[in-house]
């Protein structure tokens, strides 16, 4: 029981480090472009690195995976936004498949 709480505990601060590393990359991300500086848009991109850093481990967290998402935030978050302004005379099940909730979703399968 010791040696899974001991486990548990370094997985917490290995957890934080990494999320630190992440954090530090995501502030310097298109420095002056105030969609990146959004706090939604970097804890959407905090929680996409760290799930897929924790989903793989043989990959972890590379610096300069920041930038490759952002290239794809910047193209989903413009192309949603642009969709909800041409599909307002379409039907709700449009309106929620392409709505801009489901973004972060779509960017982490992307």
């Amino acid at each position: 029981a010791v040696v899974s709480t001991q486990s548990t505990g370094n997985q917490f601060f290995m957890d934080n480090e990494l999320r630190k590393v992440i954090q530090q990359d995501l502030h310097r991300t298109y420095p002056g472009e105030l969609m990146f500086e959004q706090p939604e848009i970097q804890e959407m991109m905090l929680n996409i690195l760290f799930i897929y850093a924790r989903e793989h481990p043989d990959i972890v967290y590379k610096q300069g995976m920041h930038e490759l998402l952002a290239a794809l935030v910047y193209v989903f978050y413009t192309d949603y936004h642009l969709v909800q302004d041409v599909v307002t005379s379409h039907t709700h099940e449009t309106h929620s498949v392409l709505s801009i909730e489901h973004l972060e979703h779509d960017l982490y399968w992307c």
